[in-house]
């Protein structure tokens, strides 16, 4: 794993992991550690259907839930079987 600092006060951005993975808890503890020093995580390329991706974000902690909105409500593109996620346009 690599961590490439983003800006000199904000943000890494993460290479060589697959999050979609099984990562190992050194890997888990850098990255929070990563998280916790710089506030913003870029994770590049990932292939992550939405399970895996609330998957891997559980483990920086119990995801907020954003407000309902009338299409999550609906089960519009079956996001609402992952009420974590809240695609903003």
């Amino acid at each position: 794993m690599e961590l490439v600092v983003l800006t000199p006060v904000v943000g890494f951005e993460v290479r060589g992991i697959d999050a979609a993975s099984q990562l190992p808890a050194e890997t888990l503890d850098q990255l929070k550690a990563a998280w916790n020093r710089g506030s913003l995580l870029v994770f590049r390329g990932q292939k992550l259907d939405e399970g895996a991706l609330v998957a891997f974000s559980r483990h920086f902690g119990v995801p907020e839930l954003p407000p309902a909105s009338a299409a999550r409500l609906a089960g519009d593109g079956g996001i609402a079987r992952h009420p974590e996620i809240w695609i903003i346009s």
